[in-house]
C-alpha cells in the first residue's frame, strides 16, 4: 500500500529511469553480470568467437625493458609514470616504503612467510622483491584480468597472481599472510569498505601488518599546492569540501575515475575497530598517505 503511494508520487522521469534499469538488468546474462564485477581479460574477436593467446597479448602490450625488467605499455600502467623509467622509479619508491614498514614492525620474511599485494596490477611493486620471493611466497591480486595475464607471463614464477573481483572475497585460507599491501585501492573503494577490511583481516596472521594508502587532508594540501594534478580532480572544485566530512566520494563512470577521501582521524577511529592503527604516514606514497595496521591478538 505504502509502496504504491510512493510510486505514484515519483516524477515520471524517475519512473522511466527505474523501468529502464530494471529492463536492462533483467536482460543481462549470467556472463554479463559477472563481467560487471571486474575488468575482464581483453580478448580478440574472430568472427563469432573471442580468443586469447598469451604470447601475442604480451608482445602487443609490452613497451620494452629497462635493464632486465619488462614494462607494460601505457594502457596497463594504471597512470603510473609517463615513461617506463618513471614507472619503475615509482615502483622502487613504493618498495622502499614497504621495506621501511617491515623493518619498523619487525616483519622478517622467511620460508614460512607469505606476502600479498592487493591491487597489484601488472606486478609493478612485486617485481622489486625478486630476491625475497626466492625464499617465501608472494601473491598479487587485481580486478584487471589483462594486467594479471601480463604479470603471469613476465613474473610467474617466482610470483603468484590471481584475478579477483570487487566483491570482498579473496581465494586464500585463513591467516595465510604475514604482510599485506594495498596501494591506491581504498582511494577508489566506495562500497563495502568494512567488508573488505574484515576479509583482509581473515587472511592476515595474528601479529601481521598491513599497509594501505589513502587520500586524506595532507593529500588535499598537496593537490591545492599542485593545481596541475591529479587530473581526476574536477577543475574548479572547492577543495575544502574534500576534508569537510569523514568521507567524501567523487563519483565517476568507472572505478578509476571514482575517488574516496578520508579524514585521517576518522580512519583511526573506524579502522581501529578491527586493527591497531599503529602509524599514519602523510604523503608516504606520492601525495597519498600510508596507514599501517597491526592485527590484534
Amino acid at each position: 500500500m505504502l509502496g504504491g503511494i510512493l510510486w505514484r508520487t515519483l516524477p515520471r522521469s524517475v519512473k522511466d529511469r527505474l523501468r529502464e534499469w530494471v529492463r536492462q538488468t533483467a536482460q543481462m546474462t549470467a556472463s554479463q553480470m559477472l563481467a560487471r564485477l571486474y575488468e575482464p581479460l581483453r580478448l580478440t574477436r574472430q568472427d563469432s568467437t573471442l580468443v586469447f593467446d598469451a604470447k601475442e597479448f604480451v608482445r602487443a602490450n609490452t613497451e620494452g625493458r629497462v635493464g632486465d625488467v619488462p614494462v607494460p605499455d601505457s594502457s596497463l600502467r594504471m597512470g603510473y609514470g609517463k615513461s617506463p623509467e618513471d614507472f619503475l622509479h615509482m615502483a622502487r619508491h613504493t618498495a622502499s616504503l614497504l621495506r621501511t614498514v617491515m623493518k619498523e614492525r619487525n616483519i622478517v620474511l622467511n620460508g614460512d612467510s607469505a606476502v600479498l599485494d592487493w591491487g597489484c596490477a601488472t606486478g609493478r611493486v612485486l617485481q622489486e622483491f625478486r630476491q625475497e620471493a626466492e625464499r617465501c611466497q608472494f601473491w598479487g591480486t587485481d580486478i584487471d584480468g589483462s594486467a594479471i595475464a601480463w604479470a603471469k607471463e613476465h613474473f610467474s614464477p617466482p610470483f603468484n597472481f590471481v584475478t579477483c573481483t570487487v566483491y570482498p572475497h579473496l581465494p586464500f585460507e585463513d591467516r595465510k599472510f604475514s604482510f599485506i599491501y594495498g596501494g591506491s585501492v581504498f582511494t577508489h573503494i566506495r562500497h563495502l569498505e568494512d567488508f573488505w577490511l574484515l576479509e583482509l583481516n581473515r587472511i592476515l596472521r595474528p601479529g601481521g601488518v598491513m599497509v594501505f594508502t589513502i587520500l586524506d587532508e595532507s593529500s588535499v594540501e598537496w593537490i591545492r599546492d599542485n593545481p596541475g594534478g591529479p587530473r581526476r580532480i574536477p577543475r574548479g572544485l572547492d577543495l575544502g569540501r574534500l576534508t569537510a566530512h569523514d568521507q567524501v566520494y567523487l563519483a565517476g563512470e568507472d572505478w578509476a575515475s571514482e575517488l574516496t577521501f578520508f579524514k585521517s582521524e576518522w580512519v583511526r577511529r573506524s579502522w581501529g575497530r578491527y586493527f591497531d592503527v599503529v602509524d599514519i604516514k602523510p604523503r608516504a606514497e606520492g601525495y597519498q598517505t600510508a596507514v599501517v595496521l597491526l592485527k590484534k591478538g
